[in-house]
């Protein structure tokens, strides 16, 4: 019997002696479950986000896989962060574009405690820019 297992961590690595274990992203997992190719194919724009947005993303963070996803499907892909570096996404990315949805320098508890709210208003930024562009 073939075991996929997360190529990180104690359990995957543990879960590697298994004869026929393979590694698998956790992302790819996850994403194939819940059927994310059969979204996309119906999508204009996919919207993700993480709390920071950084040379790790790259490295098996949930949003890069979803992007990566969506970006395969040929859908833009925007993400949304409590921080973002100030220089636009490095070549391959799969982002086409990144906003922080902090107004300013706030303190970590309290972007923690308002995270709703800040998403909230990045994504009607979002939406009143695409909707000005369809007038």
């Amino acid at each position: 019997m073939a075991v996929k297992t997360p190529p990180a961590g104690g359990i995957g690595f543990a879960l590697m002696s298994v004869p026929g274990a393979q590694p698998e992203s956790c992302i790819a997992l996850l994403l194939d479950a819940i059927g994310l190719d059969r979204y996309l194919e119906h999508a204009d724009l996919l919207i993700t986000g993480e709390g920071r947005i950084d040379a790790q993303t790259g490295h098996g963070k949930a949003p890069n896989g979803v992007a990566q996803r969506a970006r395969h499907s040929g859908v833009p892909v925007i993400a949304l962060a409590g921080s973002v570096p100030a220089t636009a996404p490095p070549p391959g990315s799969p982002f086409d574009v990144w906003f922080s949805v902090l107004p300013g320098s706030v303190p970590l508890p309290t972007a923690m405690a308002s995270t709703a709210a800040y998403l909230t208003t990045g994504s009607e930024h979002i939406m009143r820019l695409l909707a000005s562009r369809i007038r």
